[in-house]
């Protein structure tokens, strides 16, 4: 499967530390079609892709995660799939549907909220997370999330939880926190 094409990959993360940042961006096609609810966010290229964060080193656990989209005027519930290796299925603006040969690759899930965002400038919104939190009940801390993997990356899907039609050429910039100690 090909991976998204990602626009930081000139920028390798740097390690400050025992923590370190990965970051996975890509811009949307001109494609326009609108999303429905839990429907899969991609590049609007149509091809089949995951997201890749790179240099994250073999073992490590992630503590922060944040998504900037750039150019967006519609609401968007994003939810980011994190995966210890790549993910076989993925399809932009297609219902996801996770296989099960994915299910033991799955680390964690990520909702954001409105609560978890900030307008930064104009039709610039920034999301952010310390932790894994279900604010449908509340809110819960399960903390840092462990992982391990062969290739020094880890992989992401993006899915919108609710519906939005996309504005072209959007911009989206998902950063990953980790400590590798």
């Amino acid at each position: 499967m090909a991976l998204v094409t990602n626009l930081d990959t000139a920028v390798p993360p740097k390690p400050t530390g025992r923590y370190l940042t990965s970051i996975s961006s890509f811009l949307r096609s001109d494609n326009t079609t609108a999303y429905t609810a839990l429907d899969v966010i991609g590049d609007g290229s149509g091809e089949s892709g995951a997201l890749e964060f790179p240099g994250v080193t073999r073992s490590g656990a992630i503590i922060t995660v944040s998504i900037t989209n750039r150019l967006e005027t519609d609401t968007i519930t994003p939810r980011l799939w994190l995966f210890d290796t790549e993910p076989t299925n993925f399809s932009d603006n297609d219902a996801f549907a996770l296989v099960t040969a994915d299910v033991p690759k799955l680390l964690g899930v990520w909702d954001f909220v409105d609560a978890d965002k900030i307008t930064v400038g104009t039709l610039i919104n920034f999301y952010v997370q310390t932790d894994q939190s279900d604010h449908a009940t509340g809110g819960r801390n399960i903390g840092p999330v462990p992982y391990t993997n062969a290739s020094g990356s880890l992989y992401g899907l993006l899915q919108t939880v609710s519906g939005y039609t996309p504005i072209a050429l959007t911009q989206w910039t998902i950063k990953i926190g980790v400590d590798i100690a």
